[in-house]
């Protein structure tokens, strides 16, 4: 495909093209893998680019590119002079590499903001197209064009399109009328590969739904693993987005939980998930390395039973509540506020992280690090209360982290 066929069908910009690439954080990698699948939804990378200001220099031009202001030719003109500013030895031959980060982040990006169109216009049905003027066509692709079925059809899920490298096909919106049947065979696995056969290794996800998630998880993983220099970067970059999302989907979750209780009854329903609060501070993450407490991710979490336990709303009714240091609803849907203006310290006696935060009076929050919960490490909130103000004091048990 020629830069005017790939220009042509790739129109930019359009916003929800660019707010999905705007939205992502800058993740220092070694190779591609670094980062895996849905993964690339959320980090900016570039093989190979392992400094802060390679990759925002980096990032910068790819954004002008995906904003339409930079054409292929205009790019490796930029490109060459990041290269040339920051002394970058990366693999591969110049035209090949700048086309390569060039066309993956469009192509990406367009079909990520396309997916968002489609769901916010109510498409129900999506149609593949295969890129017209390919010099050698995948015969898998060539098959799957023209297919038409319904938007939340698992083929959509490891299919929708790019679903390889220098893949130019695409998805477009289509009507029940125009339905079809599956593509024979589109389930079978390539053994060498583990993603469906068509599809390159670590292609076989969605980039517009993995783009619409919310996978603060995966990426509180990446923030505490980065170099000191990219963590503080990247962290105030991810809380000034995160932290209005944080509030409105934490208290939306909360009153959905609270929902599940029959006070009459007494009877809960509660499933386990946990629900991300807060992203923990670089300078707390790296005061607990220091100590050989050293966080797995930097994400903290808490799971709908731990939450409801909180405000004692576990027990049957009638049973005796100590409300005095007890949460309400209400106080304890402000718990990512409650952490965000909170002061931490190390319990050295419960072996664990405690945020003290006061509004009308002084409460903690209490937060275990490393705390495994299906399988998975993550920081999990235990407890929080109100305390009295002599509570939570430097001293032998309690060592601040500021």
């Amino acid at each position: 495909m020629t830069t005017e066929e790939f220009d042509a069908i790739f129109k930019l910009p359009f916003n929800e093209a660019s707010r999905f690439f705007q939205e992502k954080l800058d993740i220092p990698t070694g190779a591609w893998d670094d980062l895996w699948k849905e993964q690339h939804a959320r980090g900016f990378m570039v093989a190979g680019a392992m400094k802060a200001d390679l990759l925002v220099d980096l990032r910068t031009a790819v954004q002008k590119a995906i904003d339409g202001k930079l054409t292929l030719k205009d790019f490796r003109e930029q490109f060459d002079g990041i290269v040339e500013k920051h002394g970058w030895a990366y693999k591969g031959g110049r035209n090949w590499r700048s086309r390569l980060i060039w066309d993956t982040n469009i192509t990406t990006a367009y079909q990520a903001g396309r997916w968002q169109q489609f769901q916010e216009g109510g498409a129900e049905y999506l149609r593949y197209v295969h890129a017209d003027g390919v010099m050698n066509p995948r015969p898998q692709h060539l098959a799957w064009n023209g297919r038409t079925l319904p938007i939340d059809h698992v083929f959509w899920k490891t299919h929708y399109p790019p679903n390889g490298w220098g893949c130019h096909c695409r998805a477009v919106r289509a009507y029940q009328d125009e339905a079809t049947e599956e593509p024979e065979g589109w389930q079978s696995v390539n053994p060498k590969t583990g993603a469906p056969v068509g599809i390159d290794k670590g292609w076989d996800y969605n980039v517009g739904q993995a783009g619409m998630l919310s996978h603060e998880a995966v990426l509180g993983e990446k923030l505490a693993g980065m170099p000191a220099e990219f963590r503080r970067r990247a962290y105030g970059e991810l809380t000034g987005r995160l932290t209005e999302f944080t509030d409105l989907y934490f208290r939306k979750w909360g009153e959905a939980v609270r929902e599940n209780i029959n006070l009459k009854s007494g009877k809960i329903k509660t499933t386990g998930e946990t629900v991300f609060v807060h992203m923990m501070e670089p300078r707390y993450l790296e005061k607990l390395a220091e100590m050989g407490v050293a966080p797995q991710t930097a994400a903290i979490g808490i799971t709908d039973s731990d939450w409801l336990h909180l405000q004692h709303l576990e027990q049957p009714p009638g049973s005796k509540r100590n409300i005095k240091h007890v949460l309400s609803t209400e106080q304890a849907l402000k718990l990512p506020s409650y952490l965000k203006d909170g002061k931490a310290f190390w319990d050295r006696d419960e072996k664990r992280l405690v945020y003290v935060f006061e509004t009308e009076k002084k409460g903690k929050v209490a937060v275990a690090v490393n705390y495994r919960i299906k399988g998975e490490k993550v920081n999990s909130i235990r407890t929080a209360k109100w305390i009295e103000a002599a509570d939570v004091q430097p001293g032998r048990r309690y060592e601040p982290l500021d």
